[in-house]
């Protein structure tokens, strides 16, 4: 099957990758607003790029154009965010 993502509205390419990789890894990502109170959100569109030097990445959707999310905003004001992963950890 052939998808042409030019011509797919943004939330149904959203549903075709995310429904591609599975199990889908979820990071909290915290950040802290203009009054210092703490978001935490979570992210399933993340993953890990490197370990030396560590790199992860995640994507903030907005809600729609011209709503950015709120760990988007505190990102884009503060430039800083806390990534905080779960672990299974099993023997």
């Amino acid at each position: 099957m052939e998808f042409r993502f030019t011509e797919i509205y943004p939330k149904i390419r959203y549903k075709l990758l995310s429904a591609t990789v599975t199990p889908r890894p979820i990071a909290w990502v915290s950040t802290l607003d203009e009054a210092g109170r703490t978001n935490a959100a979570p992210f399933s569109f993340f993953n890990a790029f490197g370990e030396d030097p560590a790199i992860v990445g995640f994507s903030i959707l907005h809600r729609s154009p011209g709503d950015p999310k709120d760990t988007g905003r505190n990102i884009a004001r503060s430039g800083q965010f806390v990534v905080i992963l779960v672990i299974i950890w099993s023997r």
